[in-house]
């Protein structure tokens, strides 16, 4: 985090690429294979559908990697600033609406909503394989941000009809 006087820069934690790498080899190497082989053996005759596939995820995961080192989430004296490469959002604090914080599998993900603009970050969480730690995702200083976003909004907790999510609203 940096900081100045009225300003707090936030950045979530990056994950390793070595995922994004090894489905990238995996996608030239089904490649190499349907080009190698002939399509007319067997079911080696899927290859350029499986490569198709295991193509896409890989460029999922470059675009999410790309993405996650693109996001800023500032808070400002006037309001709060969030970007992540695709989506620039900027709201002055008396234009959030809501706020919803939903708990689930990968922790608590909070989205802030202002007219038709809205944002989403996570807490930060850690990604478990076969019951061992794998990575983290999301932003080390998720609860101080929620927090500083409560408090300069005016947003006042509400009811909420699911017991996995938490609102906040204008009393």
């Amino acid at each position: 985090m940096q900081a100045s006087a009225t300003t707090q820069e936030y950045r979530p934690v990056l994950t390793s690429r070595v995922g994004e790498g090894l489905a990238w080899l995996a996608a030239l190497s089904l490649g190499a294979a349907g080009t190698a082989i002939p399509a007319r053996v067997g079911l080696l005759g899927a290859l350029p559908f499986l490569t198709g596939i295991v193509g896409l995820i890989a460029a999922g995961i470059t675009l999410s990697n790309w993405m996650d080192r693109q996001t800023v989430l500032r808070l400002e004296a006037r309001g709060v600033f969030f970007t992540n490469g695709l989506r620039r959002v900027a709201l002055d604090w008396d234009k959030i609406q809501q706020i919803s914080v939903f708990t689930g599998s990968l922790g608590k993900k909070v989205q802030v909503v202002g007219g038709v603009e809205h944002f989403e970050f996570r807490f930060l969480s850690e990604v478990e394989l076969l019951g061992r730690a794998q990575g983290q995702l999301g932003f080390p200083d998720g609860a101080a941000i929620l927090a500083a976003i409560l408090q300069r909004s005016g947003l006042q907790r509400a009811q909420s009809d699911t017991p996995d999510t938490v609102y906040y609203a204008r009393p």
